[in-house]
């Protein structure tokens, strides 16, 4: 199939927002007069615009930056030039890059924007962007303060996290308390991911809430060294089970932690944490469907099917056996094919917007070898006609 080809097929897809969304799994694949001819749909989904940014080249990120300066929506537009700037830098264009930041009024956009603009920068800039950032954040109130801070902690150095942490372990008043508990958890966050065990730990102690505590505990153990992870564990799950999962239905800690229990080999334990969670909120399916992708890390791929095969959700039984295709793929592309083609079936029976374009593709794209999978875009011309 030829790549203008895949044009014509997405064009037939009713939503713009859909037709974006499956543009931006198959940017990768697309030559550059095509990437051209998509702002119309991607400016109509703004946030898929910054998915396609890391493909462009700087001319079209241009392009694509011009296009964003003209969206309406205040909110929408600030984040997604934010975002594109960020781009800019990547490309070696620092000077345009912050120059694009003066457009963007909210500042946690524009703070979060900087701290991962520099690092890109020359080391003495990047120290002037940091120590901007951080001064910033010293002279704001304490709620957005910890607002702030959340979104720019994923790019700030060691020596930054460290005074970031003391800015977040002072506690400044009540209304604040959520964002300033999340902070000092994102913040033990990457100080783990930088190898800083300990200290990690160590502020996790400020995080004067157990549900919370718990929630800091299990998003450090893989990061954590591997005799450390099931103690840690085992210190989370008190708090975890204190969740109510009616009123925080986003919070998955006990979930999580039996995932990791079995990524770390202890499959039983896991399942029996798993028994213990409600599953008429479909949380039972959840981490079983978890603890087979972690069976299917661990090479015991007949124990994963097993699993994902009795999974009660046609979509997680969808996306287990795309994920295990996925991993066969490179050893046995006709096994992988069976598997493709079961998971499918499953998609088959549900609406057009259960459908998981990015994992179907790429499995395609594994079984089709070096081009674009022949099979994967005839599922986006047999979706439309499937489905309304």
């Amino acid at each position: 199939m030829e790549q203008e080809e895949v044009w014509t097929i997405v064009e037939g897809i009713g939503s713009s927002s859909q037709q974006a969304e499956i543009l931006t799994c198959i940017a990768p694949y697309l030559p550059e007069h095509l990437l051209k001819t998509i702002w119309k749909v991607a400016i109509e989904s703004p946030r898929y615009l910054i998915g396609l940014a890391p493909y462009l080249s700087e001319a079209l990120l241009s392009e694509a930056i011009s296009a964003a300066r003209e969206i309406e929506h205040d909110y929408t537009r600030f984040d997604v030039v934010a975002e594109l700037a960020i781009h800019l830098a990547r490309t070696g264009q620092i000077t345009q890059a912050l120059d694009e930041l003066e457009r963007v009024k909210y500042d946690n956009d524009r703070l979060h924007a900087m701290a991962a603009i520099a690092s890109y920068a020359p080391e003495e800039q990047r120290a002037d962007l940091i120590g901007h950032v951080m001064n910033s954040l010293r002279n704001m109130e304490p709620i957005e303060r910890y607002n702030t801070l959340n979104d720019v902690i994923p790019s700030l150095p060691v020596s930054a996290l460290r005074e970031a942490a003391k800015m977040a372990q002072k506690s400044e008043g009540t209304d604040e308390t959520w964002d300033r508990l999340w902070a000092l958890a994102s913040i033990a966050l990457h100080l783990a991911k930088q190898g800083l065990f300990e200290e990690a730990l160590t502020l996790t102690e400020d995080i004067n809430d157990d549900r919370e505590q718990a929630r800091a505990l299990v998003t450090l153990v893989p990061y954590l060294p591997a005799e450390q992870q099931h103690e840690i564990l085992q210190q989370a799950l008190p708090g975890a089970r204190q969740i109510d999962a009616q009123q925080y239905p986003h919070y998955h800690t006990h979930a999580e932690i039996a995932v990791h229990l079995a990524r770390i080999g202890r499959i039983e334990q896991a399942l029996t944490i798993a028994a213990e969670l409600d599953t008429e909120r479909d949380y039972h399916d959840m981490v079983l469907s978890w603890i087979a992708e972690s069976l299917i890390q661990r090479g015991r791929d007949a124990d994963a099917l097993t699993i994902i095969r009795n999974l009660i959700d046609k979509g997680r039984r969808a996306d287990g056996l795309i994920a295990l295709a996925a991993v066969i793929a490179p050893s046995s592309k006709m096994e992988a094919y069976h598997l493709w083609c079961e998971a499918l079936q499953e998609f088959a029976g549900m609406p057009r917007r259960n459908f998981r374009w990015e994992p179907v593709l790429s499995v395609g794209h594994m079984l089709g070898g070096d081009n674009l999978a022949e099979e994967a875009l005839q599922v986006l011309q047999d979706v439309v006609r499937w489905w309304p």
